[in-house]
């Protein structure tokens, strides 16, 4: 009776501890020092394995790019007219796969695009732990500041988990009843 009453209390702590799961978060920031300059193109690679993400083990269902850019503040030129007071460069982040793509206007603040579950980003990301970015400057020139990766990790849910508990427990209770006769 007392083996039995120590089962039921295993299940219960493992039904308990599996409610409070919480998806894994990986975040890496990279501070440009100096800030980049970006006048045709720049490529940096974000290494979430550096952070704890285990490329073997973990999963990725979605991520978070942001980047910090600045205008450089000299002006646009178009053929032979110039103008310091017009300002809208336009940076465009090329991620592999097309969906999370993005063109801003660059305007001293941070920018962020998304990538969820089965995008070619999301899918590399998950297997390596790494995402390369390429920023283009689209028109115009300005600075790459900082750029932040995070990555948020696939939990089973709390119910599948209490579950496969309270089975591993009533095995180990069928088992143990087995050997007795």
């Amino acid at each position: 009776m007392l083996k039995t009453l120590k089962v039921l209390l295993a299940g219960a702590a493992l039904a308990l501890a599996s409610v409070s799961a919480s998806a894994a978060v990986w975040t890496q920031t990279i501070d440009q020092r100096p800030d980049v300059y970006i006048g045709p193109s720049f490529t940096w690679t974000h290494d979430l394995t550096t952070a704890g993400y285990n490329a073997g083990s973990d999963s990725i269902s979605s991520f978070k790019l942001s980047l910090k850019m600045y205008d450089d503040g000299d002006g646009i030129c178009f053929f032979i007219f110039c103008s310091p007071d017009l300002s809208f460069e336009k940076a465009f982040a090329d991620l592999p796969g097309s969906a999370a793509d993005g063109l801003w206007e660059v305007d001293n603040s941070w920018y962020t695009t998304e990538g969820t579950l089965g995008m070619v980003a999301t899918g590399l990301l998950s297997s390596t732990g790494k995402l390369e970015i390429t920023l283009k400057s689209f028109l115009g020139d300005f600075y790459l500041d900082k750029s932040t990766l995070t990555a948020t990790g696939k939990v089973p849910e709390p119910g599948a988990l209490s579950l496969l508990g309270l089975g591993l427990a009533g095995l180990a209770f069928v088992r143990r009843r087995q050997q007795k006769q």
